[in-house]
């Protein structure tokens, strides 16, 4: 006797991931996704060019050099002027990895 044959499938195919495009979200789309909860480590989540993107792991090498080039830099800064070290900044249209402003 030949082995019985199902006439439907047993379950609906999985979504493809063509199914699935990228887009990019805006800062505060960001901030709202952070603040549900919806990531398990949002620590480890960052918003590059607006997409979110895995935050990479920091080797003492990149700390060392952080370290050096901000003691530069702090020399060469006129007076009133400050730096922020790889901390959160908005400025429209512009993505600082190092920013320095007036701060008088």
């Amino acid at each position: 006797m030949p082995p019985a044959t199902p006439t439907q499938p047993l379950a609906s195919p999985p979504p493809t991931r063509a199914s699935l495009t990228p887009r990019r979200i805006t800062v505060e789309e960001y901030e709202r996704i952070i603040a549900s909860g919806s990531l398990d480590e949002p620590k480890k989540v960052e918003l590059i060019d607006g997409y979110m993107a895995t935050k990479m792991a920091k080797s003492a090498e990149h700390g060392f050099s952080i370290k050096e080039v901000l003691k530069a830099l702090e020399r060469t800064l006129p007076p009133g002027w400050t730096w922020r070290q790889e901390q959160p900044v908005r400025f429209p249209g512009v993505r600082p990895v190092k920013c320095v402003w007036n701060a008088s």
